[in-house]
């Protein structure tokens, strides 16, 4: 019960159809933007744990790098060059 001469804001029409779901279980679109960034993030776990178990079997470690080895080859891709003139 909202009413303006006691202060209190009036919600949006938009979202005044939205208030009578879910009662009692907490706001619907919030509900389901959760549920949704849950899903998402599920959907990330098991596309990284592919990920690392693909990589774990491809993964040679005599063809490994040691990290002195990467930053120079870093370093020598990196350098400045002059510029020709």
């Amino acid at each position: 019960m909202n009413q303006r001469s006691r202060g209190t804001a009036r919600r949006a029409p938009t979202l005044a159809p939205l208030e009578g779901e879910g009662q009692g279980e907490g706001d619907p679109l919030k509900m389901k933007k959760r549920s949704e960034k849950e899903h998402s993030e599920r959907e990330e776990d098991r596309l990284l744990i592919r990920f690392a178990a693909d990589r774990e079997q491809s993964f040679d470690r005599r063809k490994a790098l040691t990290h002195e080895q990467v930053c120079a080859h870093l370093k020598r891709k990196l350098s400045v060059r002059p510029i020709d003139k």
